[in-house]
């Protein structure tokens, strides 16, 4: 299953070239804050669509970045539990079972290119460090 988690451009470091690993970390009271995919496509939408209904800002960046993968990157022993958010999102998931060492590892593991951002509800390579 792919994976999608939510980044938001306040925690990118231009000077490092890279997220901070608050990016990427267990959320107060619960695991690592996703959204699976293939609930998103079944829904119609884009990722970009979905982030931008259920996950305005502050939550996520304007226009919205996130990262896409593969569950099978997390390390073993982790666990997934549905969620529905306060704004009403059925395909937020929480990843139980992971370390934020082990999830800022994962993070940093990711070059540029694994991120994307949003163009007119299209998902594109962000332009990070440029300009």
């Amino acid at each position: 299953m792919k994976f999608i988690h939510i980044l938001n451009a306040l925690h990118f470091d231009r000077r490092k070239q890279r997220f901070a690993s608050l990016a990427f970390k267990n959320s107060t009271g619960g695991g690592l804050s996703v959204i699976y995919q293939e609930c998103i496509l079944a829904q119609n939408q884009t990722p970009c669509q979905h982030i931008e209904r259920y996950y305005p800002p502050p939550t996520s960046s304007q226009p919205p970045i996130f990262w896409a993968c593969d569950e099978a990157i997390l390390p073993s022993g982790y666990t997934t539990e549905q969620q529905t958010t306060a704004s009403g999102d059925i395909c937020h998931y929480n990843i139980l079972g992971v370390s934020d060492r082990a999830a800022r590892d994962l993070l940093l593991q990711q070059s540029l290119a694994e991120f994307q951002i949003c163009e007119n509800d299209i998902p594109r390579p962000p332009l990070f460090g440029r300009g």
